[in-house]
């Protein structure tokens, strides 16, 4: 169910029948039309227009031969902008012009048989609270490995839930996102999973939501993991610490079927530490170091994320080639590797 946004309809009087079709519709759409019929008798005009103005959360100009040429129209526009409202101007058979022309527009019939559709088709939800703005610019490094789960879960996050997009999720890396826990930070798992090096509450946050966001991509748009699952995790912690983490992976592995993740189990994944996610953003680490990799280039730009996929899918490719094996023997191998 759409919310019953208040929408203030800014027009010209001669529009009035046209502006009453148009308020009909919107409150068919579950909407609160706000428009001058309103005001009560005896009420200060400008005021009042004010007043609905400042309450409504969409300003919805109707943009017509006659509005264009009625300075009142526009002094609506200019203080809406002034209010910072939402704006979206209805342009009935033309262009929106002047202050509003930076705005997008709907493009309606003179007789209205397309405005129920245009509202239906437009994401009003995101006019009225807009969506964060992304995380990073085309290229971004970070310097601490508890920024880096940061940003790639903010990033994962603004994608699907700004953009609407998900993308294939490519992992080379010595055991992936997939061996940090979704449990609570406060679960026993954390401690056992660091070892002698335990981090702080907020260092595990991040990693358990990188881990939850990058998931949501993966079990939407596919995986493809190159891993070393016989990679050393560090002196300063034991071989449960490893064990902890290769359960969390195998866990991943057995919720998802052969066609949403494919595995290479290889030493090459330790040349790096990548991990892309469609051809949206990639973050690679250098520099690794007990607690983490100290830093991590991410980078937005598409034409280069672009190359950075077909540079993964041509060695996961050749990897898988030379030794093919289905999800399940890959499990196995894991798992008689821990013990």
């Amino acid at each position: 169910m759409t919310y019953p946004y208040r929408i203030f309809l800014s027009y010209a009087r001669a529009d009035k029948d046209l502006v009453q079709r148009v308020a009909e519709i919107l409150a068919d759409l579950g909407m609160e039309p706000l428009w001058d019929v309103n005001i009560q008798a005896g009420k200060p005009f400008t005021a009042e227009i004010k007043e609905m103005i400042s309450r409504a959360h969409l300003f919805m100009p109707v943009m017509s031969v006659n509005a264009l040429t009625r300075p009142w129209v526009h002094q609506e526009i200019g203080f809406a902008i002034a209010l910072n409202l939402p704006i979206l101007p209805l342009s009935i058979g033309q262009l929106p012009d002047q202050m509003i022309a930076g705005h997008q527009s709907l493009y309606i019939h003179e007789d209205l048989s397309n405005l129920e559709q245009a509202i239906r088709s437009t994401r009003l939800d995101l006019l009225v609270i807009p969506p964060e703005p992304k995380p990073i610019g085309l290229l971004t490094i970070i310097q601490s490995p508890e920024d880096r789960a940061k940003k790639i879960g903010e990033l994962c996050t603004w994608l699907i839930d700004s953009m609407g997009a998900y993308g294939m999720v490519r992992i080379q890396a010595r055991y992936s996102t997939f061996a940090i826990p979704t449990a609570s930070i406060r679960d026993s798992i954390w401690d056992v999973r660091e070892g002698n090096r335990k981090r702080t509450d907020a260092h595990r946050r991040v990693l358990r939501e990188e881990r939850l966001a990058t998931e949501r991509h993966a079990r939407k748009a596919g995986c493809k993991l190159m891993i070393d699952h016989n990679a050393p995790i560090g002196a300063d912690r034991d071989n449960e610490a490893r064990r902890v983490r290769l359960s969390m992976l195998v866990e991943f592995m057995r919720s998802m079927s052969d066609n949403q993740l494919k595995v290479v189990l290889s030493p090459r994944a330790q040349d790096t530490n990548l991990q892309i996610v469609g051809d949206h953003f990639l973050a690679e680490a250098v520099g690794h170091r007990a607690e983490g990799y100290v830093n991590t280039i991410i980078n937005a730009h598409a034409p280069t994320v672009l190359r950075k996929v077909s540079e993964f899918d041509r060695l996961f490719d050749e990897l898988h080639a030379e030794n093919p094996m289905t999800l399940a023997q890959v499990i196995a191998i894991i798992e008689q590797s821990m013990g």
